[in-house]
């Protein structure tokens, strides 16, 4: 009834012994299609990016000391119809009486939903990070212009203010000749 999809890989023989039901409502996959079968034919519905880390999990599960325990890894799934789902591979190595790895055993957990949210998250949290960037820059742009325009206004107010000041003093053509000086 678990809706992970529960496994028992034959180390040693690198086969398939066991794989649960669920794997037909989550990857659309029979179990018939993998038990008795090549471990090669779980690691091909693997996302291509992902299978150096089962690879490392076999490798890892065969050659570890007596004290291997748990572990987990995230990897990408295929399903029938050519999609990835994400699952969490959860596993421990069973040994023999002599200590050797015989099987690893485990469950992989359907986390599409979870990392589909994460990744939602992390977008929306890049986007507010933008969008506080943005608003910063607006503030600076806005002060900046206002500083500029003080100076502008003061430059661009000279030649009437030495027109109304000198002008009567001066010859009209001198003061026409200082404002276009400026």
């Amino acid at each position: 009834n678990s809706v992970d999809i529960m496994y028992m890989l034959d180390l040693p023989r690198h086969t398939i012994e066991y794989i649960s039901p669920s794997v037909e409502a989550l990857l659309g996959r029979s179990p018939k299609e993998f038990v008795a079968a090549d471990v090669s034919t779980l690691i091909e519905i693997i996302h291509p990016d992902d299978r150096h880390g089962i690879l490392d999990l076999l490798q890892s599960a065969s050659t570890q000391g007596a004290d291997a325990g748990l572990g987990e890894i995230e990897c990408r799934m295929r399903d029938k119809d050519g999609n990835y789902r994400w699952f969490s591979w959860r596993h421990s190595v069973i040994r023999d009486p002599k200590g050797v790895a015989s099987s690893l055993v485990g469950n992989a957990r359907d986390i599409t939903e979870n990392i589909v949210a994460r990744n939602r998250e992390h977008e929306a949290q890049v986007r507010q990070a933008r969008d506080e960037r943005m608003g910063s820059l607006a503030v600076l742009a806005g002060g900046m212009a206002h500083d500029i325009n003080n100076m502008l206004t003061a430059v661009s107010s000279l030649p009437d203010f030495v027109e109304t000041y000198l002008g009567e003093t001066l010859r009209s053509d001198c003061a026409s000749h200082i404002r276009e000086s400026m």
